[in-house]
Formats: structure tokens, sequence, C-alpha cells
């Protein structure tokens, strides 16, 4: 793996690349994964639930899928056990399939994501999102051309919002509206953030 790929790794996908190194697992390129563009995301599910699908190829000489699962509900045990509830995090999946790893991460809240990751994630309201802090100052551009900025942003305050540090595939559950310069729009229910991209993107939803 080159050095600039290793960079965009962060999170759970920086994480299973430590576990992988450490087991010596030998994995390339896959397909036919449920994820639709193949690639590493996350999904905004009903109450609240965040689904992260980690799709993986590693330059290594080995392999034991066994020795990646254990690392990583290790790691979901001790979250959880630090929260007091037994299933903030729950790992729903773990595959090594034609020399492709797939793991599937389910977090009971965006809060429980962001915690879990380290990493800056947020997913609900405008609204609560301003009262959280995070920076509104951003140019927005819609499918079509359309742009908003700050004033823009603020007067929707009852639309939906996600925002994150990663280089990730984001699936919400509602059509995308708006994107910050950092993203990439694909369909209605699918975005891309780059991996060259600094600071924070942001989604806003129709609704």
């Amino acid at each position: 793996m080159n050095e600039k790929r290793k960079e965009l790794l962060t999170g759970r996908a920086r994480f299973l690349w430590i576990c992988l190194v450490m087991t010596a697992l030998l994995l390339m390129p896959g397909c036919g994964k449920k994820n639709e563009y193949n690639e590493t995301s996350i999904r905004i599910l009903k109450k609240g639930r965040i689904e992260n699908e980690i799709i993986e190829s590693f330059g290594m000489n080995y392999y034991d899928a066994g020795e990646l699962r254990k690392m990583l509900e290790e790691t979901v045990q001790e979250y959880n056990a630090g929260t007091g509830e037994k299933d903030r995090v729950v790992l729903k999946e773990v595959k090594v399939e034609k020399e492709t790893a797939d793991v599937v991460l389910e977090f009971q809240s965006f809060s429980d994501y962001a915690a879990f990751n380290k990493v800056d994630f947020f997913c609900g309201k405008i609204s609560e999102a301003i009262l959280a802090g995070f920076d509104m100052r951003v140019n927005l551009i819609s499918p079509d051309g359309k742009r908003a900025g700050e004033e823009e942003l603020k007067s929707m305050t009852d639309k939906s919002i996600v925002i994150l540090s990663e280089p990730v595939m984001v699936e919400p559950l509602q059509d995308i509206e708006y994107v910050s310069a950092n993203v990439e729009y694909l369909d209605e229910r699918h975005a891309r953030v780059s991996g060259d991209s600094e600071g924070l993107a942001y989604i806003v939803l129709k609704k």
C-alpha cells in the first residue's frame, strides 16, 4: 500500500489496516458486495442508527479472518463496556472473500460512531448542528448548480445535515439537496467525500 493510501484511511478503516498488517493478511480488490459502489461507506439508518461498511484491500502475504474478527470484537466490547451498555456498537459482519476484507459495524447513534472512531461526525437537524458548535461558514452547491452559503444554511434549520471528516461514501435516508465543495454528488442517495479534502464535509438533505 502506498503512503498516500495510508493517509486516506481514518477511523475504523485505519484500525482495520493496522489489524491486517499485524496479522499479515493478503487482500486484493473484490467484487459482488452488497455495497452498490463497492467501497467503504456510512449508511444513515432509521431511529438515528449508523451502519459503517468497510471494504479494504491490502498488499500483504497471508490472511487470517478469524484473528481479524477477534481483534474487532475485542475493540467493540471495550467500547461498549466504557458506555455501560452492551449494544452501543455491534459487529455485524466480518468477511475475507475473494481477497477483500468486508466489515460491517452498526452504531446506535452518530455520537457513538464519532466516539468509537475518534472522528468528527454529526447527523441531525441543522439547528442541532449549530447548537453543537459546528461551523456553518461553508459554500454549498446543489446537483443542478444552485449555490447556498452560511445565511441560506442557517435558514434551513429544520432540515437534516450530515457533517463528517472522513473520505467515505455517505448513503442517507433522504434525498440530497446540497453538498460542500469537498463532496462529490453521485445520485439522490449517494455522495462521496473527497480523499483530498481538508476540513469538514457537509451534506444537506431535503428533509
